[in-house]
């Protein structure tokens, strides 16, 4: 079955009463047909932001490689933002973890300045032992 967007049924078909779906059927409502069109036109939308995204980092690398830094960062910095643009849901849970990592690079990094303290003690130690 073929659905069209409200805006082309033609108005011998058109109604200004609500359409209501009769028991076991399966034709979708107008509002259904209609939020059916949008979510196909949203996901168009981001196939441009997804293309225009690879199309940025794809250039970026080439300007780099070819001695264009500024350039290559500039279009480095779009296609990253278009990437994100694009994967917002992923942007978010990275966002909303990022602080656990955070918080583990942290203690990690506590660990190893406290095994530094501790070897630079004991070399100033062992220096002083063989200094007499």
């Amino acid at each position: 079955m073929v659905t069209m967007p409200l805006s082309q049924t033609p108005l011998s078909q058109a109604s200004s009463e609500p359409e209501t779906p009769t028991a076991g059927t399966s034709q979708p409502t107008g509002e259904t047909a209609a939020r059916a069109v949008r979510t196909a036109a949203n996901d168009e939308a981001f196939n441009w932001v997804r293309i225009a995204a690879v199309g940025s980092l794809a250039l970026s690398g080439v300007l780099i490689m070819s001695g264009r830094r500024r350039a290559g960062l500039v279009s480095a910095v779009t296609g990253t933002a278009f990437a994100m643009l694009d994967q917002q849901d992923s942007v978010k849970t990275w966002w909303q973890t990022l602080p656990v990592y955070l918080a583990e690079v942290e203690l990690m990094l506590n660990r190893a300045q406290g095994a530094v303290d501790t070897a630079a003690a004991q070399h100033q130690k062992l220096r002083q032992i063989f200094k007499k």
